[in-house]
């Protein structure tokens, strides 16, 4: 399934879990379902990920420039270049002038990856290095293996629910709503996902789509939509909503 896909799926399971766990359309649920739906295409060649580190070249640019906006920033903000935060903005640019193109795409996220792990660190926001920690691994998975998994699920659960302990509404079940959103449509495709890997080395899944059968995508997902909308209309949660329609932000 394709990245508009992936997309309106995810925002489909979080309005799903939103209206069937608060009796309203949780509009931060939702959108966190939606970011969490593109989360296990962060894998080696994937779309979403080649999407984010562009062009080699490119990506080399924005991370020498990130690191001098970062750098000038964080002077400003402390007057000394032996900070901790404008040293690591220097170390950013001396990477980025010294990589070569081809190290730019996994080095571009990895740098990413560390910002976010160590902003995590320093607030005691570890739910939030948990995440970096995924983010800087999955580029060095074959696409859908282990972030295709029952494993990443169970490791996304702690992180959403670290997420949720710390204030983030809706983190937990908007965030593993769109998460396993993703998993269960690739398991519409013909390659299916790895659902056990690595103790079981086989795809599992419906397997009844090519990714390029874009009609069979659509189709599938206005099938799932039309489903949620009958399991609401089945518990009566439908007409309330409908009724007496609620919107939280």
């Amino acid at each position: 399934m394709n990245g508009l896909g992936h997309t309106v799926m995810g925002a489909s399971f979080g309005a799903f879990a939103s209206v069937m766990t608060t009796g309203a359309i949780d509009l931060q649920m939702i959108a966190i379902s939606t970011i969490s739906a593109s989360f296990a295409d962060f894998d080696t060649g994937s779309k979403v990920r080649n999407k984010l580190s562009g062009n080699p070249l490119r990506t080399k640019i924005a991370l020498i420039a990130t690191g001098l906006a970062s750098t000038v920033y964080h002077f400003l903000h402390s007057y000394s270049l032996t900070s901790f935060s404008v040293l690591a903005s220097m170390t950013i640019v001396i990477v980025g002038l010294f990589m070569n193109h081809r190290q730019a795409k996994k080095t571009f996220i990895h740098v990413i990856a560390s910002v976010i792990g160590f902003t995590g660190l320093y607030y005691h926001q570890y739910w939030v290095t948990g995440l970096a920690i995924f983010i800087a691994l999955a580029p060095h998975a074959a696409h859908r293996t282990w972030t295709h998994s029952i494993w990443a699920l169970i490791a996304m659960y702690f992180i959403f629910d670290g997420a949720q302990e710390a204030g983030v509404k809706g983190a937990l079940i908007g965030g593993m709503a769109g998460y396993v959103s993703h998993i269960v449509a690739d398991m519409f495709t013909v390659n299916g996902v790895k659902l056990f890997y690595p103790l079981i080395d086989k795809n599992f899944g419906f397997k009844i789509m090519h990714s390029n059968q874009l009609w069979l995508q659509w189709g599938i997902i206005g099938a799932t939509i039309v489903a949620f909308l009958g399991i609401l209309f089945i518990t009566g949660k439908l007409d309330a909503i409908l009724n007496h329609p609620v919107i939280r932000v």
